[in-house]
């Protein structure tokens, strides 16, 4: 029989109890959606792949700016921010909750960028109506993802010894989507008549300069 220690030895930082919130409120949040919307998961489907009948997709079987569709939206923030502090929470120099901050404030901030910086074509071009569709393909994009990344994030917690695995589904997940969304999204607008030169400014200016600028901020201020 093992004798019973005269101290205490000190344990690891536990961070379930920061992660398994996120996940909580995730499931609420996939749960009502489904609820609100039986067919939203293969109606998210369709328009992913859907080229052609997009509009009508959207007209038919599901309004982005339906309820449903938001909740999908703001769930994508909560496993997102999971996945990136499970990825970084032991190779970044930052305080548990300040990198919980970090980690939800970084998606937020490259999704709203990369909304904005269409509408800011579409301005400067006068197609604005036509580069909304990539703002509609995002939002698609990043509703199938964090759906995704709520089992990612949940093995995650339950199995650390796979961390590294998990990871590199990860990033592939992340980046997947990006290249697939962004692909997608000029060939929409090229198909409704935009002029290839806007796509090109924003793709230099608006899209890959600031994701530049992210990972060497990051890379040289947090990572150790």
């Amino acid at each position: 029989m093992d004798s019973i220690p005269s101290y205490l030895l000190p344990r690891g930082e536990n961070i379930s109890h920061l992660v398994i919130p996120l996940l909580v409120i995730s499931f609420i949040l996939l749960s009502i959606s489904k609820y609100l919307n039986p067919s939203i998961f293969r109606s998210l489907i369709k328009l992913l792949f859907a080229s052609k009948n997009f509009d009508q997709i959207i007209k038919e079987d599901l309004k982005l700016s339906s309820g449903s569709s938001i909740i999908l939206i703001v769930n994508y923030f909560f496993t997102t921010t999971s996945c990136i502090f499970l990825s970084l929470y032991l190779t970044i120099d930052m305080g548990m909750y300040n990198l919980l901050l970090f980690a939800f404030l970084l998606p937020f901030g490259i999704v709203l960028l990369q909304s904005l910086s269409f509408w800011l074509i579409g301005w400067m071009s006068k197609e604005i109506k036509i580069l909304s569709y990539p703002v509609y393909e995002t939002l698609v994009v990043i509703e199938i993802i964090g759906v995704v990344l709520f089992f990612v994030s949940l093995v995650w917690v339950l199995n650390p010894n796979y961390s590294f695995l998990l990871f590199q589904i990860f990033i592939w997940l992340t980046l997947s989507g990006y290249i697939f969304r962004t692909l997608k999204s000029f060939l929409s607008v090229l198909q409704r008549g935009a002029s290839w030169y806007y796509i090109i400014l924003y793709l230099c200016t608006l899209e890959i300069l600031p994701l530049l600028v992210v990972n060497y901020y990051v890379s040289e201020n947090f990572i150790k």
